[in-house]
């Protein structure tokens, strides 16, 4: 378990920050909509661009850093 949870945050045997933080970043959004469905009230339009602000930060700079690399290496 150990292995796999490494080789999944890990590019060539160093950590990758950039897919720790999508996760930490993922797993908030799944924590505030849990907690905001479980409320009596529910402010579903406030509840949804909470979650979708943390989701979008959470894949925005992976897709961002995989364009520039990409980039890089083209050139």
């Amino acid at each position: 378990m150990k292995d796999f949870i490494s080789n999944l945050f890990s590019e060539e045997s160093k950590v990758s920050m950039m897919r720790l933080m999508s996760l930490i970043t993922c797993v908030a959004a799944i924590a505030i909509a849990i907690d905001g469905l479980s409320k009596d009230q529910i402010d579903y339009s406030g509840l949804s661009l909470l979650c979708g602000a943390f989701l979008s930060a959470a894949f925005t700079g992976k897709i961002m850093q995989k364009n520039i690399e990409q980039r890089s290496k083209d050139e």
